[in-house]
């Protein structure tokens, strides 16, 4: 589990500017987020969400 996003919206406006380069962002409960991200290794990325047990 790991990488970055290299654009994100933590509260899904996007008139907002976005955050940069971050490792982790909290989505809050109810709400939506966004991310962006380039994979720079080919390979097979799995979303996970904080329920790791269910991964």
């Amino acid at each position: 589990i790991g990488g970055h996003g290299d654009y994100v919206w933590e509260a899904g406006k996007f008139n907002n500017p976005p955050q940069k380069d971050l490792e982790t962002w909290f989505i809050r409960g109810g709400s939506a987020g966004a991310a962006l991200y380039t994979f720079s290794e080919p390979g097979i990325y799995a979303y996970v969400n904080h329920n790791l047990i269910e991964a």
